[in-house]
């Protein structure tokens, strides 16, 4: 079983559909530690990570995007390398638009959602299929 007390990533990318990237206008993550802040998960570096974790089922890592939710085609996760890659078992993709105020929020306003099945060291997530494809 995984321990999902806390969660690392190396990266989080998005695309629109003619596959270019879409740019971040920022990072935040519920808690941080061990030197995971929430932009090394869009800084282009997949050797740092971002690590959230508290263990109290608020944890959540959101990215925002200055675009229409609706251009959005795909997003990519890169898990982290070089350590607990079983943790992102089990989390999910919520994709809102705005700024939902709580997780319970997030779940009930996302227009589209992926969960992390198994360990991979990297996940796409689409739309059309409302799933991960690894």
């Amino acid at each position: 079983m995984a321990d999902t007390s806390s969660l690392g990533l190396a990266e989080v990318r998005a695309f629109d559909s003619a596959g270019a990237l879409i740019a971040p206008s920022g990072a935040e993550m519920y808690s941080f530690g061990w030197g995971g802040i929430p932009e090394n998960c869009i800084d282009g570096d997949l050797t740092n990570y971002c690590h959230v974790g508290d263990d109290d089922g608020n944890e959540y890592l959101r990215v925002d995007y200055a675009t229409d939710v609706a251009t959005l085609s795909t997003i990519e996760v890169t898990n982290r390398a070089d350590c607990c890659q079983d943790r992102i078992v089990g989390a999910k993709v919520y994709v809102v638009m705005g700024q939902p105020g709580s997780n319970e929020e997030a779940r009930e306003s996302a227009l589209w959602t992926g969960e992390f099945t198994s360990v991979s060291a990297a996940y796409t997530f689409t739309p059309a299929a409302a799933s991960c494809i690894s």
